[in-house]
């Protein structure tokens, strides 16, 4: 780690680096030591290798009774492209705006992204409910791993939008073989509940930072991104 921090900074001496190290590293000592300002922080991550009934049963009472609830809507879930992914982040932006808040990642970089690493690794799930867009989801996805990355914003219907969403993208997963679901954070209370009721293990993470002067604006984007 000494050796690839020594690297960065000769061939690139950047003026900002942010680290998100995934939960199997557990030693952010060497990040310290070069002045990384080292943060724990925590997601939540669902073990995915099992079988759907088992899965199910762990959920809180509420998530199994909206997956496995019926509805009078016509609801259906599917994995769009580009068009998908500028519904959901438009939604998500409008969901902030309402509440005051900031949301600084646009349709464009989402849309960039999809184009250059492929369907495979980024999925936009999308819910319609009689036809019109629900709400959705935007997946990200390595060999082992699908990430819950963004979207989820609360639905303007009765229908579970969100757990139905989540419920396809976890037994989609599994269909692939891929082993874990990682909600992508488990740092903000109001979210933790939602998060916590389909029984995620508490996983630990580290955000390493390094900025020089004048980069505070920058941090606060990469934040966001994340």
């Amino acid at each position: 780690m000494e050796g690839c921090i020594d690297r960065l900074e000769a061939e690139c001496n950047p003026r900002f680096v942010q680290v998100r190290s995934g939960p199997w590293y557990d030693d952010p000592r060497p990040f310290g030591w070069n002045e990384f300002k080292v943060t724990p922080a925590y997601t939540y991550v669902v073990d995915l290798d099992s079988d759907r009934d088992e899965l199910i049963q762990s959920f809180s009472s509420d998530a199994r009774r909206n997956v496995r609830g019926s509805t009078d809507a016509d609801v259906e879930i599917k994995v769009g492209g580009r068009r998908s992914i500028k519904r959901i982040i438009t939604q998500v932006t409008e969901r902030h705006e309402r509440q005051g808040e900031s949301y600084n990642l646009t349709p464009e970089t989402v849309t960039a992204l999809y184009g250059r690493l492929g369907e495979e690794t980024v999925r936009p799930y999308v819910c319609t409910v009689d036809g019109a867009f629900g709400g959705g989801v935007v997946t990200l996805e390595d060999s082992g791993t699908i990430y819950r990355w963004q979207g989820g914003a609360k639905p303007e219907t009765d229908v579970p939008i969100n757990d139905l969403l989540d419920w396809h993208i976890m037994t989609d997963a599994m269909d692939r073989g891929t082993g874990q679901y990682d909600l992508v954070g488990a740092n903000n209370q109001r979210l933790c509940g939602y998060k916590a009721k389909f029984a995620p293990e508490l996983k630990l993470y580290y955000s390493i930072q390094h900025s020089l002067p004048g980069m505070g604006l920058l941090s606060g984007l990469y934040k966001q991104i994340r």
